[in-house]
């Protein structure tokens, strides 16, 4: 039907057997055929006192339509009109499509060439976007364009979209059964750029005009919408459990503003607000939308001045799929043993066991720095999960991957504090994860580390024991700190780099080279004469039998079988 009035346009109505689908919003309405010679009238819209009918001339191929309000009856438009047969295949039930606004063509066969109120939509540096200037406020909440699919209720599906709104205007993803006389449910799904929010809208036709629509809302927000404009949403379908699941994109996690469950009219979550309607968890007068089908939409607000320019906002993709989407990936380990959790905020925790960690915070002073035993609790939930310590602190991690992603640091009952983190593998890289059991010579002191955080220094004036803490605090490195000997409280903190398991430089605590030795339970100088027979065979004395001699830098070292250890050729 091509209507004449002041902004000209094309209506198509396809005619079933017992309904009529509008191809501009594919709502689904009522009509009623009479014929008379040549001309014929379509009853449209019947609320008993108030009628629209479209007169139809088949002679010419005329029309009027006509709104009648009792006795009274006015002409809403004419035109002309033609008459096709078409194909099953032209209604969109069930039809599934992913459009990113590359192709133009693509995106008219989908949305058509939206122009309403003022306002045309078209693609426009990669985004589908409306702009225009409405003349008067009438419809500034109106302005739908509608994607060519109609979704049956027995199949799961969902419907996708990321938004941008540059002017901070409500702009939103929705789904609507529009069935004229009967009822209106609408599913929105919107931002501002700064929160977002879900507005459930249901209204009867056809319990008179006094009825109020009823509505049910719930509101979201993230830190992430105060520095970005881009929104992504997601109504999902789900044929088993009756429901419409509505949600949003936060980071990496899709978070669930609320469920509705289409067959009872109810919401899981009581909603934040509501209007005319008894409860915030159920619509009243409501009937099963079993059997009806639903449009996607995309939705814009307009602001005040009544004109939107060119890019203000709009869509970046938008697409309805069939099925249910992939399960989000659980980042967040089941179990943090033999990982190491480094933070933004110098916290270093190496996890022993499933309760017991290594605590390392560096201060600008490394002296000043900490290394101590602690107990910890994890509770993984998803992509999340809060670290609890005997430091009276929790910690929320939120994975955004398996290795990083941000934390939410709170003193139990004080200060607060957010950043970012990395989680390794603790058996990653040349730094051991543990020092018990090993051996290292640094300058002229030689360490042998025991399994209860005892370490003997051996040096050429003697040997002493004292105790020592120690933490991995990355592939390649380590930091330990060794009680001094005499008064049992003054401790040295020492940093060590490693570029091999066998050898590094030390950076904290002193200065040089050092070198390692895994499962060295003893390092003492040699002693005693050695005869070199055949090189790299020596013969040793305090042995009674040949070693293997190994250069290592400027130093001479030998296997000692006796000791199980290596040891430092001296003079």
């Amino acid at each position: 039907v091509n209507y004449d009035v002041d902004s000209p346009f094309i209506k198509v109505f396809y005619f079933l057997p017992d309904s009529v689908r509008l191809e501009e919003d594919w709502e689904q309405g009522s009509y009623t055929w009479t014929r008379s010679g040549s001309s014929g009238t379509i009853l449209m819209e019947d609320y008993g006192n108030e009628k629209f009918e479209i007169i139809v001339n088949y002679s010419n191929y005329t029309f009027q339509a006509v709104e009648r309000s009792g006795t009274q009856s006015q002409i809403a438009g004419s035109g002309t009109f033609t008459v096709e047969s078409y194909s099953e295949s032209e209604l969109p039930y069930d039809k599934y499509f992913s459009d990113d606004f590359t192709d133009p063509n693509f995106s008219e066969s989908i949305w058509g060439n939206y122009s309403n109120d003022g306002f045309s939509a078209k693609i426009h540096e990669g985004g589908y976007t409306m702009y225009g200037t409405m003349s008067e406020d009438g419809n500034r909440w109106g302005q739908e364009i509608a994607a060519r699919s109609l979704l049956g209720l027995d199949k799961d599906w969902y419907v996708h979209g990321t938004a941008f709104s540059e002017n901070g205007e409500r702009i939103e993803l929705s789904i609507e059964c529009d069935l004229d006389t009967l009822f209106q449910l609408e599913v929105h799904l919107g931002s501002d750029g700064y929160g977002v929010n879900s507005s459930l809208q249901y209204e009867r036709y056809d319990q008179g005009d006094d009825y109020d629509e009823q509505h049910l809302n719930n509101y979201d927000f993230s830190s992430n919408y105060s520095d970005s404009k881009n929104a992504t949403f997601r109504i999902r379908n789900s044929a088993s459990e009756k429901s419409f699941h509505i949600e949003w994109l936060e980071g990496t996690e899709w978070k669930n503003l609320n469920s509705f469950n289409w067959h009872t009219g109810t919401l899981t979550k009581e909603a934040t607000s509501g209007w005319n309607n008894s409860s915030n968890f159920t619509f009243d007068d409501w009937e099963s939308m079993e059997n009806y089908y639903f449009n996607p939409q995309m939705e814009f607000g307009v602001p005040n001045s009544l004109t939107v320019n060119l890019g203000d906002y709009g869509f970046t993709s938008f697409s309805v799929t069939k099925g249910a989407p992939e399960p989000d990936p659980e980042y967040a380990p089941s179990s943090l043993v033999g990982m190491i959790y480094k933070g933004s905020m110098n916290d270093t925790y190496q996890f022993v066991d499933e309760s017991n960690a290594i605590f390392y915070h560096q201060e600008s002073n490394f002296q000043s720095s900490e290394v101590s035993n602690i107990t910890y609790t994890w509770n993984p939930d998803g992509n999340s999960g809060s670290l609890t310590t005997s430091l009276d602190e929790t910690t929320t991690l939120s994975f955004t991957s398996a290795s990083e992603g941000s934390f939410q640091w709170q003193e139990n009952g004080g200060s607060s504090s957010n950043g970012s983190f990395t989680l390794t593998d603790a058996s990653t890289g040349y730094a051991p994860s543990s020092l018990a059991g090993d051996s290292m010579i640094a300058g002229t002191k030689t360490y042998i580390f025991k399994e209860n955080g005892v370490v003997t220094i051996r040096t050429t004036t003697g040997s002493e024991d004292t105790s020592y803490g120690f933490v991995k605090s990355g592939n390649n490195e380590i930091v330990f700190n060794i009680q001094d000997h005499e008064d049992g409280v003054t401790s040295t903190i020492y940093k060590m780099t490693f570029s091999s398991t066998g050898e590094g430089t030390l950076s904290e605590g002193g200065s040089g080279s050092f070198q390692y030795f895994i499962d060295g339970s003893n390092q003492p100088s040699t002693k005693g004469w050695m005869w070199f027979d055949e090189y790299p065979w020596v013969y040793s004395h305090i042995e009674g039998g040949w070693l293997y001699f190994n250069p290592s830098g400027s130093k001479l070292m030998v296997f000692s079988v006796k000791d199980q250890a290596w040891r430092e050729m001296t003079e």
